[in-house]
């Protein structure tokens, strides 16, 4: 993988919809090393991106895909490699065009059977691990700004190195990119202590809705659309709410459900380690980790929420 990124000049870079922290991160840790090496490269995002990382650099050249634009630039040369994407139907295009070649780089243990060359390690707590790696073996220049990309993909994937995805190499990569001159509290800072006012605002309808079923071991809560227009807020303003509603002592799961569009929900999953909620999230069409994990439905918050209970309900009494 390494000598395969080294020879490639030209490249495209797509990441997952609705993008987190590794998502973006390991993009634009990559974009830079392959840039620094001598390649053409363009980062494309499903979504906008959101401003808790617009302090990495690269971040204001992310595009927004579309395939007339990735088309074309296939056409002209470029090859397309797929970050931390686990399915090639979220990447925000409809097809990868012929003669992309698709390289991908991930750790979910979802991750569908695509790209001409994979490179994917469960083992690692995020795909910023991975890239560390990969870029270690490519003799790239892992300077401050790479640093700090992969440390946000690192950050934000252990939950600040709250989960078990957390390991001894976590924190020995971790000290590596100190030596860069990196600093942690800065990129936790710029992440987690900049939140928007819509996002305080919705993280308190939020908690105004939260509930706990089945013996107080599940907790479930929604933001809709009707609240996403009241506080003029966008998808990201959603970010880490999740996080919030999973400091609720006693649970065994977290459900987050976000309506971003009427009737269309993204349903965010936390685990404690009682249930393997990748696979949860497969069966919906989702994806993710066992502790993580995530999946789309549709109907308005009443039909979604009886939905989730059942499916919950079902999941609690089989264990």
């Amino acid at each position: 993988m390494a000598a395969e990124l080294k020879k490639t000049k030209k490249v495209i870079i797509l990441t997952h919809e609705n993008p987190d922290g590794d998502a973006i991160g390991s993009a634009l840790a990559l974009s830079k090393a392959m840039q620094a090496n001598g390649s053409k490269v363009v980062v494309f995002s499903p979504d906008n991106p959101p401003s808790s990382f617009d302090f990495l650099d690269g971040f204001n050249d992310i595009k927004i895909a579309s395939d007339p634009e990735v088309i074309e630039l296939v056409r002209k040369g470029y090859r397309i490699i797929v970050v931390d994407g686990s399915s090639p139907n979220r990447c925000g295009i409809s097809n990868f065009p012929p003669g992309s070649d698709p390289i991908v780089i991930d750790h979910h243990p979802t991750i569908e059977d695509y790209g001409q060359m994979v490179f994917v390690d469960t083992t690692k707590s995020s795909t910023a691990e991975n890239i560390f790696h990969i870029l270690n073996t490519a003799g790239m220049q892992i300077g401050l700004t790479i640093s700090e990309c992969l440390f946000t993909g690192i950050i934000t994937d252990t939950g600040s190195f709250k989960y078990p995805n957390a390991t001894s190499e976590t924190f020995e990569i971790t000290a590596q990119l100190l030596k860069s001159g990196m600093s942690t509290a800065k990129v936790s800072s710029m992440i987690y202590e900049r939140m928007s006012y819509a996002n305080r605002k919705l993280l308190g309808r939020a908690m105004e809705r939260l509930s706990v079923s089945f013996g107080g071991k599940f907790a479930i809560t929604a933001v809709t659309w009707k609240d996403m227009n009241e506080f003029e807020a966008e998808l990201r303003d959603t970010d880490f709410i999740i996080d919030e509603i999973r400091k609720l002592g006693g649970c065994e799961i977290y459900v987050f459900a976000k309506e971003y569009r009427p009737d269309q929900f993204r349903i965010s999953m936390r685990g404690r380690g009682m249930f393997d909620l990748s696979q949860l999230a497969l069966k919906y069409g989702g994806g993710g980790h066992h502790d993580a994990a995530g999946f789309n439905a549709t109907g308005d918050w009443l039909f979604v929420r009886a939905n989730l209970l059942q499916i919950f309900e079902s999941l609690f009494d089989n264990k």
